[in-house]
C-alpha cells in the first residue's frame, strides 16, 4: 500500500456482493456471474472480511459491516497504525 494511505488514518468503504449471494447463484465463474450482477462486468466477485484483510495485509480494522438481504454487503474500514 502507499505510505500516505497507511499513515493518515484513512477510512474507506467497500461495497461488494456477499459470498452467500455467489453461492446462491450457483458458484458461477466470476466472468459469468457478472452477467447476473452487474450486467456484464467481468471483474465481479464476492468479498468477505477475511479476503479484504488478506488484500490489505491485515493493516485495516473493521468499523462496521452491513449485509443487505444477501444482495449487497459493505465494509467500513480504517487503516491501523
Amino acid at each position: 500500500m502507499f505510505k500516505n494511505f497507511e499513515s493518515n488514518k484513512t477510512k474507506f468503504l467497500i461495497l461488494s456482493y456477499p459470498y452467500k449471494r455467489w453461492k446462491n447463484d450457483g458458484c458461477l465463474p466470476y466472468r459469468f456471474w457478472g452477467l447476473r450482477t452487474d450486467g456484464g462486468a467481468p471483474w465481479t466477485e464476492y468479498f468477505t472480511l477475511d479476503k479484504i484483510l488478506f488484500i490489505f495485509s491485515q493493516n485495516c480494522e473493521l468499523i462496521d459491516e452491513y449485509n443487505y438481504n444477501d444482495e449487497f454487503i459493505y465494509f467500513y474500514l480504517t487503516i491501523k497504525k
